[in-house]
């Protein structure tokens, strides 16, 4: 993907160019059509930092549980932004 999750790039050189804050909202667009229980793990990882222990302690599921479903949200965004985004 074109755009990190945590949105560290644009924090570090404070890019106000209007092509990134289109590709930002775009992100954002892909993560709201996740799944509920999908979309909640990417905003403990990715918006609020939360370790993947802290997330596992925070919804009662096993780390192992955590780590799957995380990595099937990010491929499927992935997969989202690849499709509409060609290169």
């Amino acid at each position: 993907m074109g755009v990190p999750l945590d949105g560290s790039e644009s924090e570090k050189t404070g890019d106000a160019n209007p092509q990134s804050w289109i590709e930002h909202e775009h992100l954002l667009s892909l993560v709201a059509r996740l799944p509920d229980r999908e979309r909640i793990l990417v905003g403990y990882r990715y918006f609020d930092g939360h370790s993947m222990a802290e997330i596992a302690a925070i919804t009662g599921r096993p780390i192992g549980t955590v780590t799957k479903q995380l990595s099937r949200a990010i491929a499927r965004l992935r997969s989202w932004w690849e499709e509409e985004n060609p290169r």
